[in-house]
Order: structure tokens, then sequence, then C-alpha cells
């Protein structure tokens, strides 16, 4: 999430938290799609 400006520990931590992040996964490397990633926040802000 390096254009969010955090670190791979805070994402880490981040992912643990919140395990249903939208993100799909090749190879073994997790990728997040930016769209889908903004609407997910709007989503848990609003349900805070």
């Amino acid at each position: 999430m390096e254009w969010l400006g955090i670190s791979k520990k805070q994402v880490e931590t981040f992912t643990a938290k919140y395990p249903n992040i939208p993100s799909i996964t090749i190879d073994g490397e997790v990728y997040y799609i930016r769209e889908e990633l903004n609407e997910w926040f709007i989503d848990v802000l609003n349900n805070k």
C-alpha cells in the first residue's frame, strides 16, 4: 500500500485486523485494486 504512505509492518497489522480487505493473489503476491480499496475504506469508515 505504497500509495497510502504506510510501511510494510503497518500493512501486515492492518490486514490482520481487517482480513476481508479486497485483494487478489497472483503467484503468491497480494495485490490491491485501488478503486475497490477506496470503496472498502469508505464503507469501513462509515460503519464505525
